[in-house]
């Protein structure tokens, strides 16, 4: 016989999983208005969710623009709300939930389940849902296969019955704080790497000689003897068709050739 393991001491064990004794565990559907306004007549910009991405204009993903009876049936998004693509991908096999951010308003395909937090610090569901929480929760609700319109067979109804962890608002908040000082540091990390990257093939091209010439274009002030120009069989031995396992580590390159690229001019 199994023993079950005691919860640590402050917490319980919920649906929702192993939680703090404060927090609460509520569905989707009560601490969350379903919205469904239509865009009609009124003209919003039509977006569509991209898994990884988020938010993405219609148009510019598919190509071509809406017939005007589908238009009317969309759903019209405000900043802050919240949109579930029920469209499956590698990535997010369970679909992904994102906030319109960067718009204040939008509409999105009437196929969507989108909805408003209601009185809860919208930072924190944001973080929650983008670290696939529901997904679990999601698989088991889910009915096997896929509709014909490529989307997963998930009712309204099971979507809002899904639950989350509800803690106290004040920590609602720190959380998403921290998570979101996170997320600013990874962008700010990402972005200092494409601009190394963009200094590192400058320096590329202006440290070695381009085509045509004997030198580079920078030099360190400490070297001016002139470049030589060497056939690579002068310095190594070359050898082909042996296994990696014949070569001596840390003193010998191996390279595949599926890593060579080959430049045609």
């Amino acid at each position: 016989m199994v023993k079950a393991e005691k919860n640590p001491e402050g917490y319980r064990a919920t649906e929702a999983g192993i939680l703090p004794i404060d927090w609460q565990v509520k569905r989707l559907s009560e601490i969350a208005t379903e919205l469904t306004e239509r865009a009609g007549q009124d003209m919003y910009e039509t977006v569509s969710i991209s898994a990884g991405i988020g938010f993405v204009n219609q148009a510019e993903k598919f190509g071509k623009e809406l017939s005007g009876k589908q238009y009317e049936k969309y759903i019209v998004l405000h900043k802050g709300d919240f949109s579930y693509n029920k469209g499956n991908s590698k990535t997010s096999p369970q679909g992904c939930i994102y906030r319109l951010n960067d718009r204040e308003s939008a509409a999105v395909p009437n196929v969507f389940e989108s909805f408003r937090i209601k009185e809860q610090d919208t930072d924190y569901y944001e973080q929650l849902f983008l670290s696939g929480f529901l997904n679990r929760q999601l698989y088991s609700r889910i009915n096997r296969g896929v509709r014909d319109d490529g989307l997963l067979n998930l009712t309204g109804k099971d979507f809002y019955s899904c639950t989350v962890p509800v803690p106290p608002v004040d920590e609602q908040k720190k959380i998403a704080e921290i998570l979101s000082c996170c997320d600013r540091v990874i962008e700010l990390k990402q972005q200092l790497i494409v601009e190394l990257q963009r200094l590192k093939s400058g320096f590329l091209r202006a440290m070695f000689p381009a085509k045509g010439h004997s030198e580079p274009d920078i030099r360190f002030p400490e070297f001016s003897d002139a470049w030589e120009q060497r056939k690579l069989g002068e310095y190594v031995s070359i050898t082909s068709g042996e296994a990696p396992s014949k070569f001596e580590e840390g003193t010998e390159l191996y390279v595949k050739v599926d890593d060579l690229v080959l430049e045609y001019k």
